[in-house]
């Protein structure tokens, strides 16, 4: 077998036990995320008084420590939460906030506009991130 050949084959062999590695997504829909890799491992009870907001209806949502910059925590439905950085993928430095009608969260420097159900508007350079959140009747835990 010549030389080209054996190459040709050892790199095939190579993407297809590497591929699978490569995937972009991490899984809680973060593909490419241009942010830096943070512990987040954070646990609230829904009966505390910070927690109050989530219990009242769907659609609203609380700040919470952790993450780069601090969390969004969402209710979608009862018992089913979201949890977003609060640190902007379109400008680092910049802080995300929830806009008064609760209907989008916005980069406050860029005025990139991020829709809850994962959609962007506004030309941001990616998602916000996601972490995993998990509702165990009594504890929304948080992580990644």
């Amino acid at each position: 077998m010549s030389m080209r050949k054996r190459s040709s084959k050892l790199l095939f062999i190579l993407a297809i036990f590497c591929l699978p590695f490569c995937g972009c997504n991490d899984g809680n829909g973060n593909f490419g995320d241009p942010l830096p890799y943070v512990f987040v491992q954070e646990q609230i009870s829904i009966s505390s008084l910070e927690a109050q907001p989530l219990t009242v209806r769907d659609g609203t949502f609380i700040y919470w420590k952790g993450g780069l910059s601090g969390l969004i925590v969402y209710r979608k439905r009862q018992g089913e939460y979201e949890t977003f950085e609060r640190m902007s993928p379109a400008i680092g430095n910049c802080t995300v906030l929830v806009d008064p009608t609760g209907f989008y969260m916005e980069d406050t420097c860029a005025k990139v506009r991020f829709n809850f159900d994962g959609t962007v508007s506004g030309g941001a350079v990616g998602l916000l991130r996601r972490y995993s959140t998990n509702f165990d009747g009594f504890r929304i835990i948080i992580s990644n």
